[in-house]
């Protein structure tokens, strides 16, 4: 069964592209809007509710969608994925394991 890693993310968009007059609206990263307590995410230590998750495996998260990102988060219990987050200035990548996080 495909586990995660007990985060939960909504998308960050810029609006400082124009076109046609038009605010066109750019999905540039991830926000972190809730960790799971207990999970992989939480017990890093590393993640914040409001860092921005730039990179997932080494893939840039800005323009996918979010249901495709979600999906790349998911895995065998036990693969790890590796997050390249934002706090600020300082960029920084944290290792986790997937696993079975309980929502209850």
């Amino acid at each position: 069964s495909r586990v995660g890693v007990g985060m939960f993310v909504e998308p960050l968009f810029s609006e400082k592209e124009e076109e046609e007059e038009e605010q066109v609206k750019r999905q540039v990263g991830l926000r972190v809007k809730g960790l799971l307590p207990g999970g992989p995410a939480a017990s890093s230590e590393r993640i914040e509710v409001g860092d921005l998750l730039l990179e997932v495996d080494g893939e840039e998260v800005a323009g996918h969608p979010l249901k495709a990102l979600a999906a790349k988060l998911l895995g065998e219990e036990g693969t790890p994925v590796t997050l390249r987050l934002r706090r600020g200035e300082e960029e920084y990548d944290v290792t986790l394991e997937r696993r079975a996080v309980s929502t209850s």
